[in-house]
């Protein structure tokens, strides 16, 4: 099993280790996908402690800041809630050590330059998992346009702004949806095509 981990303000390069931890959960699921597009399955988990976290990159053929999204890698499950220093999952305690994911990228508070999308699930993504998380400040306002990932599925940016799933079903627990809006189809979570173990 390998993990990577994640630890606001950190400044690793490896991201092998809490003492080399990535500062960025955006950049650990770079990595992720990099390790395991040249050894498959070298990167299974991913641990993020405590924090808040924001979408860094544009999802898929995105275009705009307002397009920057996690896009769940396939086959890693996602873990917050660590204080930093915990050796074992099982001492992690997501309740007492919130770890959030923000859409909140551009003026603070002003929801009008928000991620359209906090969280994005496209196509098969095998035993990917989120769990631990509060999922916030998605936006989906806009009256038309979408976004395409995979080449194949296509996100829509007046869909639902925090976690949106086409054709594909990760494990999502432990999560807290709120303050996310969408001007079609629910504002917290859309599942098209989708049937996620939720628990």
């Amino acid at each position: 099993m390998g993990v990577l981990y994640v630890k606001q303000g950190a400044s690793g390069v490896s991201g092998l280790s809490w003492g080399d931890a990535f500062g960025e959960l955006a950049n650990a699921i770079v990595q992720a996908n990099n390790s395991n597009t040249t050894t498959p399955g070298s990167i299974t988990e991913i641990w993020v402690a405590a924090g808040t976290y924001y979408p860094l990159y544009k999802a898929g053929n995105g275009s705009t800041t307002r397009d920057q999204a996690f896009v769940l890698p396939s086959n890693v499950k996602i873990y917050g809630g660590f204080a930093g220093t915990e050796t074992l999952l099982s001492q992690r305690n997501w309740s007492s050590h919130s770890s959030v994911l923000s859409g909140d990228i551009g003026t603070v508070g002003n929801n009008s330059d928000n991620s359209y999308h906090v969280v994005i699930s496209g196509g098969n993504v095998g035993t990917a998992e989120l769990n631990g998380f509060t999922i916030t400040g998605g936006n989906a306002d806009a009256s038309s346009g979408q976004i395409t990932v995979n080449s194949s599925y296509y996100f829509q940016k007046s869909y639902c702004g925090g976690i949106y799933c086409i054709s594909s079903s990760p494990i999502l627990s432990n999560l807290i949806i709120t303050g996310n809006s969408g001007k079609y189809c629910g504002g917290g979570v859309n599942l098209t095509n989708s049937s996620p173990t939720i628990s």
